[in-house]
């Protein structure tokens, strides 16, 4: 009989195909595999070889863990995510790992692997199935099944993200998309359908906006495309997957490395380290914004653009 693994992800979309990286490892070598995550099922034609499943509810946390060989948990700070981690701990810590990758910031904080802050967190995964779970063969990949089409010169951006702070400004984005159609190639703003009225006004500026209803659709959108533009995302993760080369722009060095997209080519965007802070205020946290230039942006993409 195979042995059984469980990927319990964080909530984020980027969390969760990030996460299959470890999935895809455990199922080369092995494992029958269940991913739990909140809307990943979206996906799941992309992943012949993974079930998916909603995170179990809490009486039913035990029971659900019982029958698996190995658990991974992406932990955060959500009340279901530190509920399935205590019960993992409890009653099953023989077979249980507790990721922490959110928290690394420049040091280790609680969890069951050490991060290295200088390779991506795909490496980091990699690593962590080989030296940890002794899986022979290793994939910096999540093992995504992506339909082949005829590519156009065709741009995906995508300028939102989960949280406003992560947002390069709107007007940047409109004048980067201009920049670029003058170059002879198309640009797409995608979004999701709920934010689309903050979005339809950038067709006064000959730009094309898709608003998406569910990642599935979005899917057959991204892989028309020849490579990616986007803020620090989920959606970034999943151009990258669908084998994208991607320009990341990124608040900080650290998120612009450890984070990146490294599926495909990335070229990251964000501050120079040396701009003025301080300590306690976090001055270039809150105004990373106004330290990325639309030509800074530009110039990263004609450099995925050559690919």
């Amino acid at each position: 009989m195979k042995k059984k693994a469980a990927l319990i992800c964080s909530y984020g979309l980027g969390d969760g195909l990030i996460g299959c990286v470890v999935a895809y490892n455990l199922y080369i070598n092995g494992y029958d595999v269940v991913v739990y995550h909140p809307f990943l099922k979206q996906l799941c034609r992309f992943f012949p070889y993974a079930s998916f499943s909603l995170y179990p509810s809490e009486g039913k946390i035990k029971r659900e863990l019982s029958s698996f060989d190995r658990i991974v948990i992406n932990g955060d700070k959500s009340c279901i995510s530190q509920r399935i981690v205590a019960v993992a701990k409890r009653d099953f810590s023989d077979r249980t790992t507790v990721l922490y990758p959110s928290t690394c910031k420049k040091k280790n904080l609680p969890g069951d692997f050490l991060w290295n802050q200088k390779i991506s967190i795909g490496k980091n995964l990699e690593n962590l199935c080989k030296e940890n779970f002794f899986c022979e063969r290793t994939f910096v990949n999540n093992g995504m099944c992506i339909p082949q089409k005829n590519k156009e010169n065709l741009v995906i951006i995508h300028p939102t993200s989960s949280s406003l702070y992560k947002n390069w400004p709107k007007e940047k984005f409109i004048q980067l998309g201009i920049k670029i159609q003058k170059t002879g190639w198309k640009t797409l703003f995608v979004v999701m359908e709920k934010e689309k009225l903050l979005w339809q006004d950038i067709s006064k500026s000959g730009l094309e906006l898709y608003a998406y209803a569910n990642l599935d659709d979005l899917v057959e959108k991204i892989v028309m495309a020849k490579n990616m533009i986007g803020n620090d995302s989920g959606i970034a993760h999943l151009s990258s997957f669908c084998h994208l080369p991607t320009v990341t722009i990124c608040s900080t060095h650290r998120k612009g490395t450890f984070w990146a997209p490294f599926a495909s080519k990335n070229v990251s965007v964000y501050p120079a380290p040396w701009i003025f802070n301080v300590k306690g205020m976090r001055l270039r946290d809150y105004w990373w914004k106004r330290f990325v230039s639309v030509s800074c942006v530009f110039d990263a993409w004609k450099q995925i653009a050559d690919c």
